[in-house]
């Protein structure tokens, strides 16, 4: 749903894509959560860490694409979703972005220690 009153936005550039582009196109797919499908590996490890569905979606609305996006052998996008937690660590969820952003495939979910 887009603001008839914001100011117009730049095309996306699928053939390579930035990090403020990813995050873009990831926080308007997370907005319908249909569109995120999780595979049994990322279900898996937000069991085993304790990591919410709503976390997830926390996460992909709100978090950081700050590594630049890598393609996959299937031509989509594998980004890393990082967001502040407890504590010094980080919460980071590895997605694809499938097509030119039908949806999102959850690959893993999980906790980064930040020692700095």
């Amino acid at each position: 749903m887009e603001d008839e009153n914001a100011p117009p936005r730049r095309p996306i550039r699928w053939n390579a894509l930035r990090t403020d582009e990813a995050e873009r196109v990831v926080r308007e797919i997370a907005r319908d959560r249909e569109r995120v499908v999780l595979t049994g590996h990322a279900w898996d490890r937000m069991e085993e860490r304790s990591i919410l569905y709503e976390d997830v979606l926390d996460i992909l609305r709100t978090g950081h694409v700050g590594a630049q996006p890598e393609r996959t052998a299937e031509g989509d996008w594998k980004v890393v979703v990082t967001k502040p937690g407890p504590g010094r660590r980080e919460a980071e969820v590895v997605a694809v972005i499938v097509g030119r952003g039908g949806r999102l495939d959850l690959v893993t979910v999980e906790w980064r220690d930040t020692w700095r």
